[in-house]
């Protein structure tokens, strides 16, 4: 949820919980997968996807790329331009680009270049990917 919320507070109590349960993560780890996924949410910082656009064919487009990728630890907001701020500081600031939909790919809500073409997010999710190895 601080992915997506941007509480520090929430994330630091989430940690404490996950540290607290660790020993028994590691003795029986098929008994805690969804634990695991938070775990390796705790450890490695979540790639936040905020795409904005009216709703046709170009915002599908980007949701299309996204849909179509693995992408662990992440979270992903779809929105018409200005809608959802209040819900998510993911979204703000965040516009069309040249009057197209746009996709931002961010860490800690701090996000690279947005992009309004497929294969440039396809890039930006490539090139992000390989750096988190």
């Amino acid at each position: 949820m601080s992915a997506l919320t941007g509480d520090a507070d929430g994330a630091r109590r989430a940690e404490q919980w996950l540290a607290t349960l660790a020993p028994v993560l590691g003795e029986h780890p098929t008994a805690f997968a969804f634990l695991l996924e938070a775990l390796e949410r705790a450890v490695r910082p979540s790639l936040e996807l905020a795409i904005v656009g009216d709703d046709g064919p170009e915002r599908d487009a980007l949701v299309d790329v996204v849909r179509t990728r693995v992408i662990p630890a992440s979270v992903r907001v779809t929105a018409a331009p200005g809608a959802g701020v209040a819900l998510t500081p993911l979204l703000a600031e965040r516009d069309l680009v040249d009057g197209r939909a746009a996709a931002y790919v961010c860490e800690h809500f701090a996000c690279r270049l947005p992009v309004s073409e497929p294969d440039a997010l396809r890039a930006q999710l490539d090139e992000r990917r390989v750096g988190r190895r």
